[in-house]
């Protein structure tokens, strides 16, 4: 094999003119140099396989006719990527603290907007549930390993990135929140599942009082908190998710009008209007009320 492989180059040279940017617009690492994360992944191999990976795959999307190609070398990438992290597992401590956060960050864009883009067209909705389920597990998992060492990050550069990666919404639910609550109480499902669901919903970064979703929220940590979601959830309600229980459909609805609002950002795409219509079709007109404020989110917007 060619002792530099042009492919590499391209992808690197991607990632750092143009993959970087659209992050730096929307996402936590706009407050992460472009140098700090070269230089971090200079030293670390597994993250700079990730960088690659993200880097094709935003390629796929953004070239169609070689879709295909580009998103095989992503998940090659990527698979490498989590081979080596693993690998690696036991060496991590608090000088790895900050290639372990981006490469946790990076990861998980990675994976959610695989999931997202490739398996909400085409695909049942119990195939995407599963794999939305399979992302949340393996970004969880990551995100254990990689955490142990990141209490030196809220002292480094990054500080400002870490602290909008690991916040969530306050106690205080915005209209849309309450309304969906109410409707979960009333369903008397008991105390524990009741409880599961509300944490879920207290999770969605709702904005006060406002209908609109993170409306009074900068995008990069508008679209931060809403990739961040998945992971802070309940790890029970992600299993109500994927048993297809109706109530737990009807909050990723909700979820699903984030990401709707959002889709501009090429890891969202139109996403979340398919996933509204999923699940409205998917749960039938019994649940017409519940899904009502998603579904005339979508339509209105």
């Amino acid at each position: 094999s060619p002792a530099v492989s042009m492919l590499h180059l391209e992808l690197y040279y991607h990632f750092t003119t143009t993959v970087f940017d659209s992050l730096a617009q929307r996402h936590e690492g706009s407050a992460t140099s472009l140098e700090t994360i070269i230089q971090a992944s200079l030293s670390t191999p597994y993250l700079m396989h990730e960088l690659l990976a993200l880097a094709a795959l935003h390629l796929s999307l953004v070239r169609p006719s070689q879709g295909t190609y580009y998103h095989t070398q992503a998940t090659q990438l990527q698979c490498q990527a989590i081979a080596l992290f693993r690998a690696r597992e036991e060496d991590l401590n608090a000088a790895t603290s900050l290639p372990t956060f981006l490469f946790s960050a990076i990861l998980g864009t990675h994976v959610l907007c695989e999931t997202l883009r490739f398996c909400t067209e085409g695909p049942s909705l119990a195939t995407f549930l599963a794999r939305f389920v399979q992302y949340t597990a393996l970004h969880r998992g990551v995100r254990a390993v990689a955490g142990r060492t990141w209490d030196t990050l809220r002292q480094s550069a990054i500080a400002a990135s870490w602290r909008v990666a690991e916040s969530t919404p306050g106690v205080a639910l915005g209209a849309v929140q309450q309304a969906l609550l109410a409707r979960i109480q009333a369903a008397k499902l008991g105390a524990v599942i009741t409880d599961h669901y509300r944490l879920a919903i207290q999770c969605l970064p709702f904005s006060g009082d406002s209908s609109e979703p993170v409306a009074s929220l900068t995008p990069q940590a508008s679209c931060s908190r809403i990739i961040a979601w998945p992971v802070h959830v309940p790890q029970e309600y992600l299993a109500y998710l994927g048993q297809g229980r109706p109530e737990a459909l009807v909050i990723l609805a909700h979820y699903a009008v984030l990401l709707h609002q959002h889709r501009g950002f090429w890891v969202f795409g139109d996403a979340g209007a398919g996933l509204v219509v999923a699940i409205a079709e998917h749960l039938g007109t019994e649940w017409e009320g519940w899904l009502a404020w998603p579904q005339a989110s979508i339509l209105e917007s």
